[in-house]
């Protein structure tokens, strides 16, 4: 069955930086069946604001950019193209072109590649819970309810984040309200 990391189990394989960069270490991590199935592995990678300065809930972060540094090995004859990583339940990314069966195989990508570069809009964690499920799966499931990948020792995906405010309209304060009921009560003697 596929594993679930927790937040305080994936807290020790998250690291974040102040300019808006999160590493992931996946080692471990494998893909069994095709996308939602619950035997997939999966994290849900929460994002909070690390600095009083950054945003609050009233505030939405976003992913920009992802890049990784990956040594996969398939099992049976599942193919490495197969193994495929979606972010958000919005974005597929597969790292491979090896239509055969790998062991060890490191692929890389080359440095972090922006969303909007690849045509696609920011990946939004969620505003309340500042979350982004990532899910681990197979784009053509060979055994069902069955690991048919997994992510070697040393396997991290890297995140490029963005912060966006949400609009928001103050609301008016009293002394304003009172200036213009005491302007339209001054019109209305003449």
């Amino acid at each position: 069955m596929g594993s679930t990391t927790s937040t305080d189990a994936i807290s020790d394989r998250v690291t974040y930086d102040n300019a808006g960069f999160i590493t992931v270490d996946i080692s471990g991590l494998s893909a069994a069946d095709t996308f939602g199935d619950p035997d997939n592995s999966f994290i849900s990678l929460i994002h909070l604001p690390k600095e009083p300065d950054q945003p609050t809930s009233t505030e939405a972060n976003a992913l920009i950019g992802i890049g990784w540094d990956l040594s996969l090995t398939t099992v049976g004859t599942s193919w490495a193209t197969d193994t495929t990583i979606n972010f958000g339940g919005l974005l597929d990314v597969t790292f491979s072109k090896d239509a055969y069966p790998v062991i060890n195989q490191h692929y890389s990508s080359p440095g972090i590649i922006n969303l909007a570069d690849a045509g696609y809009a920011p990946i939004h964690f969620g505003i309340e819970e500042h979350a982004m499920r990532i899910e681990f799966f197979e784009s053509f499931d060979d055994t069902q309810n069955m690991a048919e990948s997994y992510f070697e020792e040393g396997s991290v995906l890297y995140l490029k984040t963005l912060f966006f405010a949400t609009a928001t309209i103050p609301a008016p304060t009293t002394a304003p309200l009172l200036a213009l009921a005491a302007l339209a009560a001054s019109k209305r003697k003449r």
